[in-house]
């Protein structure tokens, strides 16, 4: 009897090995996205009011990283990433002037802790550091000018990942990133914070 049940233990042990292997070592992926881009307008001058303004758009995400079980169901992973959206917001205006926002291209690196809550399945968080490149455009009274700013932005996330196949994880998962404020560069000298949200489907190849 101790015999089966020792090698009944091995077996199962055996098993969630294998099985959490699967989410572990070096992996690329990809994602689209929602993203919500949401920007904070302070003028200072000509339009003089403060304003909320977003806009909610479609956008992809490719990124590569490495993660491991190191101890029992804990997982820590870490991980690079590019993205890509077209958001144009439209800004605080006047009977003159008009500021338009837009969200290109983004990349980054992040810290990702996770619990295993099953053989097969990952919750994580995300930590890390973006940047993003923002383009303010000011038309209207004999002004046609554009500023582009990459600005630099903290980003939290949860998420969470299960298995598929021994290869392939499905992923979904919700960010938000606050970015530092900016100037637009314009005779108006708005003072733009910008923030965004973003909620992620994606698929996880594991190379192992």
């Amino acid at each position: 009897m101790l015999k089966k049940l020792v090698l009944a233990s091995a077996i199962l042990a055996m098993s969630a090995t294998s099985a959490f292997a699967a989410g572990t070592g070096a992996y690329v992926g990809a994602s689209l996205d929602g993203n919500y881009s949401l920007f904070k307008d302070e003028a200072q001058n000509s339009i003089g009011s403060t304003g909320n303004f977003g806009k909610l758009s479609p956008g992809v995400s490719l990124f590569a990283g490495y993660g491991k079980i190191v101890r029992e169901r804990i997982y820590l992973g870490g991980e690079i990433f590019g993205s890509a959206t077209n958001s144009e917001v439209k800004g605080l205006s006047n009977n003159t002037n008009s500021l338009k926002y837009d969200t290109y291209s983004s990349f980054g690196v992040s810290f990702i802790p996770g619990v295993m809550l099953s053989n097969s399945t990952l919750a994580y968080a995300r930590l890390g550091v973006v940047k993003t490149k923002f383009e303010v455009k000011d038309t209207g009274n004999n002004i046609d000018s554009s500023n582009d700013e990459t600005v630099s932005g903290g980003q939290a996330g949860v998420g969470l990942q299960t298995h598929l196949t021994s290869k392939l994880d499905l992923r979904g998962e919700y960010d938000y990133t606050k970015y530092n404020s900016f100037d637009t560069g314009s005779n108006d000298q708005n003072k733009i914070s910008p923030t965004s949200g973003q909620v992620k489907l994606g698929l996880v190849y594991n190379i192992g």
